[in-house]
């Protein structure tokens, strides 16, 4: 996993739990300290057991903390991929393009890069449905990345999951809804 990731989750972390909680997360979650730097490379069960641990000192549902940690990145993650955004684009269509656009460069840039498959389908001018594919089976950090992206163009979201892959489906399919 990029690790921009690892680098905001340590933000976050301090934000909602204290700034000390970090140590706590990491003696929690890996057998030996590590420091994580902005543009290299990690183990996804890495980040994986840190969001593990962090949730439960937060007493909040994994999939929750998750997706909580994704809307807080996602203002992040555009500014830092902010010359590949096309300017007329809002949330829909920064959904649509990210596969294309933001894992390509993900993939090209950072060697062993994995970032999770997206599809993305349009059913109208205001909705889409995304199929998520990752054996992270984080699709409530997309969830999240999504209402982060959301919030950073001042819209509205609504999201309906027919499938799941932490309820063992094959992917995801997610519906976003915009209000407009």
């Amino acid at each position: 996993m990029h690790g921009i990731i690892f680098v905001e989750f340590h933000k976050f972390v301090a934000e909602k739990l204290g700034p000390t909680a970090w140590n706590d997360v990491l003696r929690a979650a890996l057998p030996k300290a590590r420091h994580y730097y902005r543009g290299n490379h990690y183990p996804d069960h890495e980040f994986a057991d840190l969001l593990a641990a962090a949730a439960s000192m937060a007493k909040v549902d994994l999939p929750d903390f998750g997706q909580q940690f994704g809307e807080v990145i996602a203002p992040d993650l555009m500014r830092m991929y902010a010359i590949s955004i096309d300017s007329s684009w809002r949330t829909l269509e920064m959904i649509e393009n990210t596969e294309v656009v933001i894992h390509t460069i993900v993939r090209r840039s950072l060697h062993g890069a994995a970032p999770p498959r997206l599809r993305v389908e349009r059913l109208g001018p205001n909705e889409i449905v995304l199929r998520y594919d990752s054996q992270r089976k984080m699709c409530y950090f997309a969830k999240g990345i999504a209402l982060g992206v959301a919030k950073h163009f001042g819209e509205s979201i609504t999201i309906a999951e027919s499938m799941c892959m932490l309820k063992g489906a094959s992917h995801c399919e997610i519906t976003f809804t915009s209000s407009g």
